[in-house]
């Protein structure tokens, strides 16, 4: 997905987050695994933001 973005946009969005990178894909896949296992058993209504803050709400 990001091999499409020019190199200034990607450094533009960086610099928008907190950890100055983007995401690994085994960092969204944990969140995934705990909406999946029985923890979240009192989150409803909800979105998870997995974007480092980069869209606060």
């Amino acid at each position: 997905m990001l091999k499409v973005i020019p190199e200034d946009r990607k450094k533009a969005i960086k610099n928008m987050v907190y950890t100055g990178r983007f995401a690994q894909p085994d960092e969204v896949a944990k969140a995934i695994v705990w909406l999946a296992t029985e923890c979240p058993e009192y989150v409803n209504g909800t979105c998870l933001d997995i974007n480092n803050g980069a869209f606060p709400r």
